[in-house]
Order: structure tokens, then sequence, then C-alpha cells
């Protein structure tokens, strides 16, 4: 694979001015403000891209940097506000998404400045689901994938949080609950969109496809995705890897978007040149996006740990007939099981602050998992005794039973996010045959 990330006959820059403006116009029903970013240059047709936002951005002020560049050297960008009716955290609308990328493809096609016979799409992260749908509705003449996730949103979702707690030293337990909560059934009406399947509308698309991946990308499956792309769509495909880029391909102290990346970007939609098909830095994925393993539905969990919780709380020790043996490895049980729960999702939520803020603390990733342990420990020992108290005594009562049966249930809850070690389905183990280290191949 040669580093030179160039296209093979792609034309140099153009060094045009460059003109932005806002329109109005209506996208699935939706009046709504697009950004024009063109060459200014009267009289000539420019290629058009239409810029697919991703999680992280939604302003048609979202790509300014991106445009300014692309403008300059011979390509024309639209931009549109995100439609945030359709979007929230729990509920994405990617048809409605992709029917109005598509007439916004239809409008930049109409304008005079325009050469209809090359609009095509860039999709960015999220975005990157959305584009090809919106392809397959228009005769897009190119589509860009930039930080593609390729796999579905819950595949993509579980492999980010492997590889983001992998790097700060997480136990293997731990990625591994985090990774089943994940693959558990949600309610019904929330998160409809994990499970949605872009590959099947890049299979049907003649048009060709660039795939562009920053080697510093922790979240995205980045050789796994262009291995994807490149055996599943319909027409040509080209990658590029740049060396140390993060996911919005930005470097350096600035975190500004890598120039060679924009003028590589540039001159491909101006040449849609191929050669070479892959190129750049070497990327390295640790492991496979794959569907991660059954759990139980989120709601069932929410309902045992709810009822675990009254249970250890309300069912009280037992009533003052309790012996004093019974009363105070029961209250220690209660405390414990409650204690270790909530100390195990402190864990889990330090371990995604510096997951997500790319810092590291090997000691307090040690001693916090090292403390839970301990704790449920603790939990184990103290419900182990009162259950045999519990089961000698004649002044027992339901309550004391129900708590206990509580104390395991919120055991059992920890458990199944990986607060006691490993545990034999754990991640190595399950995505080991299936999900070995991918290297792009030379």
């Amino acid at each position: 694979m040669t580093p030179d990330t160039a296209f093979a006959g792609a034309p140099p820059p153009r060094g045009l001015g460059v003109r932005r403006y806002l329109a109005r116009i209506e996208l699935d029903g939706v009046s709504s403000v697009i950004q024009v970013t063109r060459p200014d240059q009267d009289g000539e047709r420019f290629p058009v891209m239409i810029l697919g936002h991703g999680a992280g951005t939604g302003n048609r002020t979202g790509f300014d940097e991106h445009t300014a560049q692309l403008a300059a050297a011979g390509v024309a960008c639209l931009v549109p506000d995100k439609d945030m009716t359709a979007y929230s955290v729990t509920r994405r609308d990617y048809r409605h998404m992709a029917a109005q990328y598509a007439d916004l493809w239809r409008w930049g096609a109409s304008q005079p400045w325009a050469d209809s016979r090359r609009v095509g799409y860039y999709g960015e992260s999220e975005g990157a689901w959305v584009v090809p749908w919106a392809a397959t509705m228009t005769g897009a003449a190119f589509v860009v994938l930039v930080s593609a996730p390729v796999v579905t949103p819950r595949q993509q979702f579980a492999y980010a949080i492997g590889t983001y707690l992998t790097a700060v030293g997480a136990p293997a337990s731990v990625v591994d609950g985090c990774s089943r909560l994940i693959g558990a059934a949600m309610p019904k009406g929330v998160f409809t969109y994990a499970d949605f399947d872009s590959v099947s509308y890049l299979e049907s698309l003649p048009c060709p496809v660039l795939v562009v991946y920053g080697t510093g990308d922790r979240s995205m499956p980045l050789v796994q995705g262009a291995e994807l792309v490149i055996e599943r769509a319909g027409g040509p495909v080209a990658v590029r890897y740049y060396g140390g880029a993060d996911h919005g391909l930005r470097m350096g102290p600035n975190k500004a978007v890598r120039t060679d990346f924009l003028a590589d970007l540039a001159g491909w939609v101006r040449s849609l040149s191929m050669t070479p098909q892959v190129a750049g830095a070497v990327p390295d994925q640790p492991f496979g996006a794959v569907r991660p393993p059954p759990a139980l539905p989120v709601a069932t969990q929410g309902y045992i740990g709810a009822a675990a919780l009254v249970a250890v709380i309300a069912a009280g020790t037992g009533g003052q007939n309790h012996p004093t043996k019974l009363r105070l490895p029961l209250a220690l049980a209660r405390f414990g099981a409650v204690a270790t729960l909530a100390a195990h999702l402190r864990y889990v939520q330090m371990l995604a602050s510096l997951a997500t803020s790319y810092r590291t603390d090997p000691q307090a990733v040690r001693w916090g998992h090292r403390l839970v342990r301990a704790l449920g420990l603790v939990t184990a020992v103290s419900g182990s005794v009162a259950a045999v108290h519990l089961r000698g005594s004649r002044s027992a009562v339901a309550g004391s039973a129900a708590a206990l049966g509580g104390v395991a249930a919120l055991l059992s809850l920890a458990a199944s996010l990986g607060a006691f070690g490993q545990l034999r389905w754990n991640w190595p183990r399950l995505f080991g045959q299936r999900a070995i280290r991918r290297q792009a191949k030379t």
C-alpha cells in the first residue's frame, strides 16, 4: 500500500475565489435553510457535493472549514441545517433525513452553476449511514464516506465501547458487560435505529465510492468498514487512510481538518480517479465490530433492579422477633448490595470519562475494580450467613427472604456488567475467532 494519498490524474486545486450565501428551500416537506459555498466564477459549471451531518454537527456552518477549501479548488458545496424534529438520542428518522438530502440533490442539480452530471454526496460518521440511502433515491454521481461506521449502529456502539475501555485498561469483564448491555433489546419505540443496515443501499449504488478514515480514530472499525464497502458496493471503491488523524480527520493542537485530505477530496470529486485503490497510512483495528451477544432486555433489567431495590430497602430486617445473629448479616448484605451496584456504576462512569477524554489512570482503574469486588465479596458472605440463619430461624418472616432475594438480584445485575472479574463469555474469548486484529492489506 503506497503512503501517497493523492489520486493519479487528479487535477490540481484551482485557487478560485469563494462565494457563500444562504437559501431557503423545501426538503421533504419541511422549509429549510441551506448554505451554498461555491467557486466565485460566473459562466462555468462545477461539480456539487452535498455534505451530510454526523452526530457531532447539525448546523449549516458545521463544515465551513471543508467547504471553503473545496470551493476554492473547484467544487461547489451544499450544507443544510439538520432537521431536529426527526432527530433525538432515542429516535432518529433516517428515511426522512435521506429524503431531505435527496431533495437537496435535485435542487443542487438544477442550479445554473452546477454540472448536473456530477452531483454527489459526502457523509461523515453517522451521515455515512444516511447518504447511501439518499443516493439510491437520486442519480448521485459519487458518494464519499468519511469516518464511516458501515456496520450497524449497535455493532459500532459496542465496538467503540470495546476500544475506548480497552485503551484505558478496563477489565475484560467490564468491557464484556457493557457490550452485552448494548446487545440487549431496547424498550419498544426506543433506539429503533440500532440495527439500521446501510450496506444494503451501498449494494445498489453503481457510482464511485470514496472511503476515508483517520488512523487515530478509535470509534470506527476502520479496516473492517473499508473491507465491507469494497466487497459489497455496487460501484468502484477507493480507500484513503490519514495517519494520526482523528474521527473528524483533524490533527494538531488547533484540531484543524487535514488540508491534504481536503485537497485529495477535491481532486477525487473532479476526476473520480480510482488509482491507487487503497493508499495512505497503515491502520490497525484491534478486533472486529460484530453484533454483541444477547442479554436480558433493558426494560427487564430495569424492572428487576427496581423490584430488587424495593425488596432490599423496604422489606426490613424481618421484624423485632428476628434474633440478633440474623439482623446484622442481613443488614450488611442489604447495604452491601446497594453499595456494590452503586460503586460499580460509578466505576463504569469513571472509565467512560477517561476513555472519552483520552486519559489514562491505571491506579484508579485497578483499585476501583478491587473496591467493587471487595464490596461484592462482603455482601455475598453476609448474605450467605444471613441465609443460613434465616433457614434455621422460626421467627423469620417473608420480608427477610424477599430482602435476600433482592440482594442476590442486585449482585447479579452488577455481575452482568462485569463487576466481579473475568466472565467465561468475556470479550476476548467471544470475539477471538471472529474478530482477530485487522490490518489493511498491502
